[in-house]
């Protein structure tokens, strides 16, 4: 079972977490196979800012990432969402990412994530409906990615937070 926080589930993978590090090969990084808003988008800012060189591997639940791949948005992974930020916002925090899209999209990403009240605001209900359209007309997870990925490229150059 994937949670988001510490629970019977989960806690022999939180505790493999402390064996494994984020800093896999350059160019191999493994996450869950489900495609899901902040999953989608942490590759995208992988992609993006952290390893231009990126390629994604998508395991079933329960599967343990390879040694040679960098794991996010996974039990096991340093670079998880937990109950104060999305996996985004913890690739940011890690990778000090500051330019200012980038972090505009982690705070629609944590509004979306982790935001139980429905309070959200219109560019972020707008990024999470579209987002979510196009992983259900995608045939497989690279469609999915790809689709998401060109959003996300076009979302940075027409989208302000207020």
């Amino acid at each position: 079972m994937n949670c988001w926080k510490p629970c019977i589930f989960c806690l022999p993978g939180l505790l493999l977490a402390s064996l494994l590090t984020s800093e896999g090969l350059a160019g191999t990084w493994a996450t869950g196979k489900a495609v899901e808003v902040d999953r989608c988008a942490a590759a995208w800012l992988i992609a993006r800012k952290v390893d231009t060189t990126a390629e994604f591997i998508f395991l079933e639940d329960n599967q343990l990432p390879p040694k040679q791949a960098t794991p996010f948005d996974l039990p096991v992974a340093e670079l998880r969402r937990d109950h104060k930020r999305s996996t985004y916002e913890s690739i940011l925090a890690k990778y000090n990412i500051q330019d200012q899209k980038s972090i505009e999209i982690g705070k629609l990403v944590r509004l979306i994530e982790l935001n139980f009240f429905g309070q959200n605001t219109q560019d972020a209900r707008t990024l999470e409906t579209d987002l979510r359209k196009l992983f259900h007309e995608s045939a497989d997870n690279e469609e999915s990615y790809q689709r998401c990925f060109q959003y996300l490229d076009t979302f940075t150059t027409q989208t302000t937070t207020k």
